[in-house]
């Protein structure tokens, strides 16, 4: 099962959320909704918040595992379901998920994306015209965004979730990835699996499949 995270609460940050971030995890200050996925500014060195209530059911809850999965968000991101910290993630294009299930509940939940974006380690201008460098690992090539003076172009690197996310509920013993190589010189297609096992003990795995032909009709194996 999925919940599609289609839209946040966003804002940047405040003076009053450095001194107290808990007023950040309680959904405190002045918000306004944006839609997935968002990018843009603010440049340089910033941060900025997205803020979700989520319902779990029971249903749910017994399945097992609970997951906050993100397509890519741009550049650091720091998540939190109800009030405790999940994790971290770095970079602007790869997929992460974070296990929450011990700190899911029945009903409503939240869920906080902390994103800090920086300079770019070739370096920017300040809003002083300074020459600064940061950390923000930019290959000269974003997303861009709506905007006519900075953002209708591929070089300014913002911030924010710039693709798809959604809460995940899964078997705890589930696969989490399947890779196919083929090796048409020997006539062989090579697979790899990859089992995500979030019970407290080792458990067994056991694998069956088939190989059909995709644009013609014959089984390969079964």
């Amino acid at each position: 099962d999925q919940i599609q995270l289609e839209t946040f609460s966003w804002r940047e940050e405040t003076e009053s959320d450095r001194k107290d971030f808990s007023t950040v995890l309680q959904g405190k200050g002045n918000w306004e909704e944006v839609k997935i996925p968002h990018f843009g500014p603010p440049l340089g060195r910033a941060v900025t918040y997205y803020y979700k209530e989520f319902e779990l059911s029971d249903e749910m809850l017994k399945k097992g595992s609970l997951f906050a999965c993100f397509k890519a968000v741009d550049y650091k991101a720091h998540v939190f379901v109800n009030g405790s910290f999940l994790g971290s993630h770095e970079g602007f294009f790869a997929p992460f998920e974070f296990n929450f299930t011990k700190y899911a509940r029945k009903g409503k939940n939240t869920l906080v994306v902390k994103v800090e974006n920086d300079y770019t380690t070739h370096g920017g201008r300040d809003e002083e015209g300074n020459h600064v460098m940061g950390d923000n690992i930019y290959a000269s090539t974003g997303l861009g965004y709506d905007d006519p003076e900075k953002g209708w172009h591929h070089c300014p690197p913002g911030m924010g979730i710039c693709q798809g996310c959604y809460i995940e509920v899964r078997n705890p013993l589930h696969i989490n990835n399947l890779f196919v190589r083929t090796m048409p010189d020997e006539e062989k297609a090579e697979i790899w699996v990859e089992v995500n096992n979030y019970h407290e003990l080792p458990k067994d795995a056991k694998f069956e499949f088939s190989v059909f032909g995709q644009n013609f009709e014959e089984t390969i194996v079964e």
